[in-house]
């Protein structure tokens, strides 16, 4: 028997989304940029020599810009135990951050370069955690702030 019944789980659901929305803000995405070939030199042998010589090459870059829900990690231990028993769970670093994103979102900030929001650039530091609240459905990332 649950206690709550799927009208009010949907109720919680959808206040989730709104509280996500009231406090999120966009952050930009980067992903490996992709490789175009523009030309090739037909007279270039590549069986010998630089194989990058007779080809130019562009690189497009890939990005994408997605609602986050930021959380700045002062003075906070750890998500994590570290140790042989779990039982040791260390300061966080300066300028570590936690977001919260939802699945499109984390579908593109799975396999990122890099983070940039309010003008500084982060690398993920985490594997994502995922987080379903009565349907809501927000996945967590941990990032570090690049020097």
């Amino acid at each position: 028997m649950d206690l709550l019944n799927p009208i009010e789980k949907a109720s919680f659901a959808a206040a989730l989304e709104d509280l996500f929305d009231t406090f999120s803000k966009p952050i930009v995405v980067y992903k490996t940029p992709t490789k175009v070939i523009i030309s090739q030199d037909a007279n270039f042998n590549f069986a010998f020599g630089d194989n990058d010589k007779g080809v130019d090459v562009d690189y497009v870059p890939v990005s994408g810009v997605f609602e986050a829900k930021i959380h700045y990690e002062h003075d906070k231990l750890s998500p994590v135990p570290v140790g042989a028993g779990g039982e040791l769970r260390t300061p966080l670093d300066q300028g570590v951050v936690r977001l919260k994103v939802r699945q499109d979102a984390y579908l593109f900030l799975k396999d990122c370069e890099r983070v940039e929001f309010e003008g500084k650039t982060y690398n993920v530091v985490s594997d994502f955690r995922p987080r379903f609240i009565f349907g809501a459905k927000f996945y967590i990332f941990y990032l570090n702030a690049t020097s």
